[in-house]
């Protein structure tokens, strides 16, 4: 959670909010519900990720998603693996110039 936090702040972000999306317990979201889905959206995972495996299916259910597999990379390596985080902060500023 550390390499998350330190993440959020590196970006400006907000740690609460990072603190309170990883207590949730959300039910998975269904095909339809996905497909629904209008603002664009980044699945990060990694080659080795034992806790939620690969997300290429999950980015390619809803219309406006991408997927980045971090070669080598675990569940746990993403939050401090540096092309995760430049991936994503180039990701979040394109979508927000779109905004």
């Amino acid at each position: 959670m550390a390499a998350y936090w330190t993440f959020a702040v590196k970006v400006g972000g907000d740690r609460l909010a990072s603190y309170a999306a990883a207590q949730a317990n959300y039910p998975a979201a269904t095909r339809q519900e996905l497909q629904a889905i209008a603002a664009p959206v980044l699945v990060v995972s990694g080659e080795r990720d034992l806790v939620l495996g690969r997300g290429a299916s999950l980015a390619e259910a809803i219309p406006l998603g991408e997927y980045l597999e971090v070669a080598g990379a675990g569940h746990f390596d993403l939050g401090r693996n540096e092309r995760a985080q430049a991936e994503a902060t180039r990701f979040l500023s394109r979508a927000i110039g779109e905004a």
